[in-house]
C-alpha cells in the first residue's frame, strides 16, 4: 500500500509504502472502524496538512480504490461510491504518520502530529 502525506501545494507530497506486515494491521485497524450514519463537515482547508492518504492493495471485495484519513473521518472511495467512518481520537490517522516517521523526516513528523493532537 502507497502512503501519501497530503500537505505541500506546489510540490510533491512525501510518500512511503507500508510493509506486509503493516499493510495487515491497516486493514485489521481499518475494519474495525464504524460507518458514519450522516455526511461529515467538509474538514479539509487549501493549506498545510490536509490528511493521509491510502492507496494501492486495497481493491478487495468492497472495490476501494482510495482512502483519505483527517481529523477522526475515513472518506473511502468505491465503486460503490463515496462512504465514510469515524477514526476515533484519530488514532488510525496517528498509526499511518507514525509508519512514516522514517521517511518524512523528524521536523515535518514533528509539525504534522503537533497538529493531530492539538
Amino acid at each position: 500500500m502507497k502512503i501519501e502525506l497530503d500537505i505541500f501545494s506546489g510540490r510533491e507530497n512525501p510518500t512511503w509504502n507500508l510493509s506486509p506486515k503493516e499493510a495487515d494491521v491497516f486493514v485489521e485497524k481499518f475494519k474495525s472502524l464504524p460507518k458514519m450514519r450522516s455526511e461529515p463537515p467538509l474538514r479539509w482547508n487549501g493549506l498545510g496538512y490536509r490528511g493521509i492518504v491510502v492507496r494501492n492493495g486495497l481493491n478487495d471485495e468492497e472495490g476501494i480504490s482510495e482512502l483519505k484519513v483527517y481529523d477522526e473521518v475515513v472518506h473511502v472511495i468505491s465503486h460503490k461510491g463515496p462512504t465514510n467512518y469515524m477514526d476515533r481520537g484519530r488514532a488510525l490517522e496517528l498509526w499511518l504518520l507514525e509508519t512514516g516517521k522514517n521517511y518524512i523526516g523528524d521536523q515535518l513528523y514533528e509539525s504534522v502530529l503537533a497538529e493531530i493532537v492539538k
